[in-house]
Protein backbone atom coordinates (compact mmCIF):
# COMPACT_ATOMS: atom_id res chain seq x y z
CA UNK A 1 0.00 0.00 0.00
CA UNK A 2 2.92 2.27 0.89
CA UNK A 3 6.01 1.03 -0.75
CA UNK A 4 7.43 3.75 -2.13
CA UNK A 5 6.82 5.26 1.16
CA UNK A 6 8.48 2.68 3.37
CA UNK A 7 12.15 2.68 1.06
CA UNK A 8 11.99 6.50 2.01
CA UNK A 9 11.81 5.72 5.36
CA UNK A 10 14.36 2.90 5.17
CA UNK A 11 16.98 5.29 2.96
CA UNK A 12 16.65 7.60 5.74
CA UNK A 13 17.46 6.32 8.39
CA UNK A 14 19.41 3.08 7.34
CA UNK A 15 18.43 0.18 9.32
CA UNK A 16 15.33 -2.32 9.86
CA UNK A 17 11.89 -0.27 10.23
CA UNK A 18 10.44 -0.94 13.04
CA UNK A 19 7.17 0.67 14.64
CA UNK A 20 6.32 0.89 18.09
CA UNK A 21 2.72 1.06 18.81
CA UNK A 22 1.05 2.30 22.36
CA UNK A 23 -2.27 1.40 23.14
CA UNK A 24 -2.27 -1.29 20.35
CA UNK A 25 -5.26 -2.94 21.95
CA UNK A 26 -7.05 0.55 21.46
CA UNK A 27 -10.07 1.28 18.87
CA UNK A 28 -7.41 3.01 16.77
CA UNK A 29 -3.77 1.52 17.81
CA UNK A 30 -5.61 -2.36 17.01
CA UNK A 31 -6.53 -1.39 13.51
CA UNK A 32 -3.32 0.59 12.82
CA UNK A 33 -1.74 -2.89 13.83
CA UNK A 34 -3.61 -4.97 11.91
CA UNK A 35 -2.68 -2.81 9.02
CA UNK A 36 0.80 -3.06 9.47
CA UNK A 37 0.71 -6.51 9.82
CA UNK A 38 -1.04 -7.47 6.06
CA UNK A 39 1.44 -5.17 5.09
CA UNK A 40 4.42 -7.02 6.26
CA UNK A 41 6.01 -4.35 8.78
CA UNK A 42 8.02 -5.26 11.81
CA UNK A 43 5.88 -3.80 15.09
CA UNK A 44 6.56 -4.04 18.76
CA UNK A 45 2.42 -4.26 20.40
CA UNK A 46 2.33 -2.14 23.60
CA UNK A 47 -0.59 -3.07 25.39
CA UNK A 48 -1.31 -2.22 29.30
CA UNK A 49 -0.65 -5.77 29.90
CA UNK A 50 2.81 -5.17 28.69
CA UNK A 51 3.20 -2.02 30.27
CA UNK A 52 1.38 -0.28 32.32
CA UNK A 53 2.18 3.18 32.10
CA UNK A 54 0.33 4.52 35.36
CA UNK A 55 3.29 2.26 37.15
CA UNK A 56 6.37 3.62 38.50
CA UNK A 57 8.45 1.15 36.57
CA UNK A 58 6.78 1.89 33.52
CA UNK A 59 9.34 4.29 31.75
CA UNK A 60 12.43 1.80 32.71
CA UNK A 61 10.61 -1.21 30.32
CA UNK A 62 9.53 0.58 27.77
CA UNK A 63 13.57 2.40 27.73
CA UNK A 64 14.81 -1.02 27.55
CA UNK A 65 12.54 -1.70 24.32
CA UNK A 66 13.04 1.62 22.33
CA UNK A 67 16.01 0.86 19.71
CA UNK A 68 18.00 4.24 17.83
CA UNK A 69 15.32 4.88 14.55
CA UNK A 70 12.49 3.64 16.01
CA UNK A 71 9.19 5.22 15.16
CA UNK A 72 7.19 5.41 18.06
CA UNK A 73 3.22 5.53 17.31
CA UNK A 74 1.26 6.93 20.48
CA UNK A 75 -1.85 5.71 20.45
CA UNK A 76 -2.66 5.50 24.34
CA UNK A 77 -5.02 7.55 26.66
CA UNK A 78 -7.53 7.63 29.04
CA UNK A 79 -10.49 8.76 26.47
CA UNK A 80 -12.65 10.31 26.24
CA UNK A 81 -10.68 12.37 29.92
CA UNK A 82 -13.95 13.21 31.58
CA UNK A 83 -12.91 14.49 34.61
CA UNK A 84 -9.95 16.02 36.06
CA UNK A 85 -8.93 12.68 37.58
CA UNK A 86 -8.70 11.35 33.68
CA UNK A 87 -6.74 14.41 33.03
CA UNK A 88 -3.97 13.58 35.64
CA UNK A 89 -3.70 10.32 35.14
CA UNK A 90 -3.35 11.00 31.06
CA UNK A 91 -0.36 13.49 31.99
CA UNK A 92 1.09 10.52 34.13
CA UNK A 93 0.74 8.28 31.36
CA UNK A 94 2.75 10.60 28.73
CA UNK A 95 5.41 11.66 31.46
CA UNK A 96 6.53 8.65 31.65
CA UNK A 97 6.42 7.70 28.16
CA UNK A 98 8.44 10.55 27.19
CA UNK A 99 11.25 9.66 30.20
CA UNK A 100 11.09 6.63 28.69
CA UNK A 101 12.07 7.56 25.56
CA UNK A 102 15.04 10.07 26.64
CA UNK A 103 17.72 9.78 24.17
CA UNK A 104 16.95 6.97 22.32
CA UNK A 105 17.51 9.34 18.96
CA UNK A 106 14.34 8.11 17.69
CA UNK A 107 13.31 8.56 13.93
CA UNK A 108 9.90 10.23 14.16
CA UNK A 109 7.32 10.69 16.55
CA UNK A 110 3.37 10.25 15.82
CA UNK A 111 0.91 11.67 18.49
CA UNK A 112 -2.80 10.69 18.29
CA UNK A 113 -4.10 13.76 19.56
CA UNK A 114 -7.96 15.06 18.71
CA UNK A 115 -9.69 17.79 17.02
CA UNK A 116 -10.95 18.84 20.52
CA UNK A 117 -8.24 20.34 21.20
CA UNK A 118 -9.21 23.62 18.79
CA UNK A 119 -11.64 26.38 20.45
CA UNK A 120 -15.69 26.96 19.11
CA UNK A 121 -15.96 29.04 15.96
CA UNK A 122 -17.99 29.50 13.46
CA UNK A 123 -15.77 28.60 10.59
CA UNK A 124 -14.44 25.78 9.22
CA UNK A 125 -11.27 24.72 11.09
CA UNK A 126 -8.11 24.14 9.54
CA UNK A 127 -4.71 24.03 10.79
CA UNK A 128 -3.64 27.70 11.01
CA UNK A 129 -5.87 28.19 14.26
CA UNK A 130 -4.95 28.44 17.17
CA UNK A 131 -5.52 25.95 20.45
CA UNK A 132 -7.59 26.50 22.68
CA UNK A 133 -9.23 23.39 23.84
CA UNK A 134 -13.45 24.28 25.63
CA UNK A 135 -13.19 20.58 27.06
CA UNK A 136 -11.03 19.15 29.99
CA UNK A 137 -10.72 16.38 26.86
CA UNK A 138 -9.24 18.58 24.53
CA UNK A 139 -7.41 20.58 27.33
CA UNK A 140 -5.60 16.92 28.20
CA UNK A 141 -4.78 16.18 24.43
CA UNK A 142 -3.03 19.81 23.74
CA UNK A 143 -1.04 19.09 27.59
CA UNK A 144 -0.04 16.04 26.23
CA UNK A 145 0.89 17.64 22.88
CA UNK A 146 3.00 20.27 24.80
CA UNK A 147 4.65 17.61 26.55
CA UNK A 148 5.94 16.01 23.54
CA UNK A 149 7.01 19.27 21.83
CA UNK A 150 9.10 20.35 24.80
CA UNK A 151 10.74 16.80 25.55
CA UNK A 152 11.44 15.50 21.83
CA UNK A 153 14.44 15.92 19.80
CA UNK A 154 12.73 14.02 16.80
CA UNK A 155 10.59 15.18 14.08
CA UNK A 156 7.22 14.59 15.64
CA UNK A 157 3.68 14.66 14.17
CA UNK A 158 0.28 15.52 16.11
CA UNK A 159 -2.52 13.66 14.25
CA UNK A 160 -6.40 15.20 14.93
CA UNK A 161 -8.81 13.43 14.00
CA UNK A 162 -12.83 14.47 14.04
CA UNK A 163 -15.36 12.46 15.02
CA UNK A 164 -14.59 8.49 14.32
CA UNK A 165 -16.87 5.76 13.42
CA UNK A 166 -16.89 2.14 12.40
CA UNK A 167 -16.61 -1.19 13.29
CA UNK A 168 -15.09 -2.26 16.65
CA UNK A 169 -15.56 0.81 18.52
CA UNK A 170 -15.30 0.19 21.72
CA UNK A 171 -17.11 3.39 23.33
CA UNK A 172 -20.24 3.80 21.71
CA UNK A 173 -20.14 7.47 21.89
CA UNK A 174 -23.18 9.87 20.36
CA UNK A 175 -23.41 9.51 16.73
CA UNK A 176 -22.97 6.27 14.06
CA UNK A 177 -21.14 3.81 16.46
CA UNK A 178 -24.32 4.20 19.63
CA UNK A 179 -26.90 4.58 16.99
CA UNK A 180 -25.96 1.09 15.31
CA UNK A 181 -25.99 0.07 18.74
CA UNK A 182 -29.01 1.33 20.29
CA UNK A 183 -30.81 0.29 16.50
CA UNK A 184 -29.76 -3.16 16.58
CA UNK A 185 -30.64 -4.41 19.90
CA UNK A 186 -34.06 -1.85 20.74
CA UNK A 187 -34.90 -1.03 17.32
CA UNK A 188 -34.75 2.82 18.95
CA UNK A 189 -32.41 6.01 18.51
CA UNK A 190 -32.79 8.77 20.86
CA UNK A 191 -31.45 11.83 19.44
CA UNK A 192 -30.35 15.11 21.35
CA UNK A 193 -32.99 17.85 20.51
CA UNK A 194 -33.81 17.24 17.17
CA UNK A 195 -30.42 16.00 16.30
CA UNK A 196 -29.99 19.64 14.58
CA UNK A 197 -26.01 19.69 15.20
CA UNK A 198 -24.01 19.59 12.32
CA UNK A 199 -20.71 17.39 12.57
CA UNK A 200 -17.78 15.56 10.72
CA UNK A 201 -17.15 11.67 10.92
CA UNK A 202 -14.14 10.11 9.55
CA UNK A 203 -14.62 6.23 9.27
CA UNK A 204 -12.08 4.04 10.91
CA UNK A 205 -10.44 2.76 7.61
CA UNK A 206 -10.41 5.89 5.85
CA UNK A 207 -8.47 7.45 9.36
CA UNK A 208 -5.66 4.51 9.69
CA UNK A 209 -5.09 4.74 5.79
CA UNK A 210 -4.43 7.96 6.27
CA UNK A 211 -2.08 7.42 9.85
CA UNK A 212 -0.55 5.23 7.65
CA UNK A 213 0.55 6.81 4.96
CA UNK A 214 1.32 10.24 6.75
CA UNK A 215 3.87 8.46 8.98
CA UNK A 216 6.15 7.47 5.91
CA UNK A 217 6.49 10.78 4.58
CA UNK A 218 8.47 13.54 4.17
CA UNK A 219 6.03 15.63 6.81
CA UNK A 220 6.00 17.17 10.42
CA UNK A 221 3.63 19.33 12.49
CA UNK A 222 -0.32 18.80 12.85
CA UNK A 223 -2.62 17.34 10.80
CA UNK A 224 -6.51 17.25 11.05
CA UNK A 225 -7.53 13.76 9.88
CA UNK A 226 -10.75 14.93 8.98
CA UNK A 227 -13.27 14.68 6.02
CA UNK A 228 -14.35 18.01 5.37
CA UNK A 229 -17.79 17.37 5.01
CA UNK A 230 -21.10 18.02 7.84
CA UNK A 231 -23.75 15.64 8.64
CA UNK A 232 -26.38 16.40 11.45
CA UNK A 233 -27.39 13.61 13.49
CA UNK A 234 -30.64 13.96 12.80
CA UNK A 235 -29.45 12.84 9.05
CA UNK A 236 -27.29 10.12 10.24
CA UNK A 237 -30.23 8.66 12.15
CA UNK A 238 -32.52 8.81 9.20
CA UNK A 239 -30.09 6.58 7.17
CA UNK A 240 -30.30 3.31 9.75
CA UNK A 241 -33.31 3.49 8.24
CA UNK A 242 -32.45 1.94 5.25
CA UNK A 243 -30.93 -1.17 7.87
CA UNK A 244 -33.88 -1.40 10.23
CA UNK A 245 -37.32 -0.81 8.91
CA UNK A 246 -38.65 -1.57 12.28
CA UNK A 247 -36.47 1.51 13.93
CA UNK A 248 -38.32 4.42 15.73
CA UNK A 249 -36.39 8.02 15.91
CA UNK A 250 -37.26 9.73 18.87
CA UNK A 251 -36.21 13.45 19.96
CA UNK A 252 -35.17 14.55 23.57
CA UNK A 253 -35.27 17.57 25.41
CA UNK A 254 -31.55 18.60 25.81
CA UNK A 255 -30.98 18.63 29.39
CA UNK A 256 -27.02 20.30 28.78
CA UNK A 257 -25.56 23.25 25.94
CA UNK A 258 -25.73 21.72 22.26
CA UNK A 259 -22.18 20.78 22.08
CA UNK A 260 -19.48 23.09 19.40
CA UNK A 261 -22.75 25.49 19.68
CA UNK A 262 -24.27 23.10 16.99
CA UNK A 263 -21.33 23.73 14.79
CA UNK A 264 -18.16 21.98 14.02
CA UNK A 265 -16.78 21.77 10.30
CA UNK A 266 -13.70 22.00 9.03
CA UNK A 267 -11.10 22.64 6.21
CA UNK A 268 -9.37 19.59 4.94
CA UNK A 269 -7.08 21.21 2.33
CA UNK A 270 -4.07 20.05 3.98
CA UNK A 271 -4.99 16.34 3.38
CA UNK A 272 -6.00 17.11 -0.25
CA UNK A 273 -2.48 18.66 -0.41
CA UNK A 274 -0.15 15.43 0.80
CA UNK A 275 -2.45 13.07 -0.99
CA UNK A 276 -4.26 14.85 -3.90
CA UNK A 277 -5.24 10.76 -5.37
CA UNK A 278 -6.87 10.04 -2.06
CA UNK A 279 -11.02 10.72 -1.84
CA UNK A 280 -13.22 9.82 0.86
CA UNK A 281 -16.04 7.60 0.35
CA UNK A 282 -20.30 8.90 0.96
CA UNK A 283 -20.90 8.72 4.37
CA UNK A 284 -23.52 6.26 3.64
CA UNK A 285 -20.86 3.90 1.67
CA UNK A 286 -18.69 4.21 4.96
CA UNK A 287 -21.95 3.16 7.00
CA UNK A 288 -22.68 0.22 4.82
CA UNK A 289 -19.22 -0.87 5.11
CA UNK A 290 -19.43 -0.59 9.21
CA UNK A 291 -22.66 -2.94 8.72
CA UNK A 292 -20.87 -5.34 6.21
CA UNK A 293 -18.31 -5.48 9.25
CA UNK A 294 -20.41 -6.19 11.91
CA UNK A 295 -22.48 -8.66 9.71
CA UNK A 296 -19.94 -10.69 8.95
CA UNK A 297 -17.51 -10.68 12.23
CA UNK A 298 -20.58 -11.08 14.67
Amino acid sequence: MFKKDILWVKKMHKSKLRLIILGSDGYIGSNLKNCFQRNKLKIVSVNRNKIDFLAKKSSERLSKLIRPNDIIINAIAIAPCKNFDDFHKNILIIKNIQKGIRNKKLFKYINISSDAVYPDIKKKINEKISPNPTSIHGLMHLCREKIIDFSNDCKTIHIRPTLVFGYGDPHGGYGPNLFYKTSSKNNLIKLFGNGEEIRDHIYINDLVYLISKIIFINFTGSINLVTGRGITFANIAKKFNKFNKNLKIITTKRTQKMPHNGYRLFDNRLIKKLFPKFKFNSFQKNLNLMYKNYNERN
